[in-house]
């Protein structure tokens, strides 16, 4: 009786264990992912990473019919009579270069207030190895 006691305790003690292991492999799964989206979006900037996921996205469940429909709308020019996508396309084209502008503005400004940073540390530097103020020409 204590045999059969201690293996439906083994045996529930692996399904546990089983599904611990199901979600360290799911959240490992995850992480990973998370991490090559982060870096697409390093490398390519968030529309250019959007651009590729959507394209990875696009061609890992799009259709056949989807895909030949959406070759000849965009790269054919077939049936760009429809004025909703010439605007949709250009307002997107338009979003898509303000929100880089904003982007790479912040950005700037990230790094130039780290410029202005190492610059005053490096004058206080010298000036405490010097004993006196540095004199600037600007």
């Amino acid at each position: 009786m204590a045999k059969k006691k201690d293996k439906a305790k083994s045996r529930a003690e692996a399904e546990v264990d089983q599904k611990v292991t199901a979600v360290e492999q799911f959240g490992n799964v995850a992480v990973a992912f998370i991490g090559i989206i982060t870096t697409t979006i390093k490398t390519l900037g968030w529309p250019g990473g959007i651009f590729v996921l959507g394209f990875w996205f696009f061609n890992a469940y799009g259709t056949i019919d989807q895909k030949k429909e959406f070759i000849d709308m965009t790269l054919l020019g077939k049936d760009t009579g429809r004025l909703f996508w010439v605007i949709l396309i250009a307002v997107l084209s338009g979003l898509v270069c303000l929100a880089q502008w904003q982007y790479y503005r912040r950005q700037i400004k990230v790094l130039q207030e780290e410029i202005d940073r190492l610059s005053n540390w490096k004058t206080g530097h010298q000036e405490s190895g010097l004993g006196r103020d540095l004199h600037h020409t600007f």
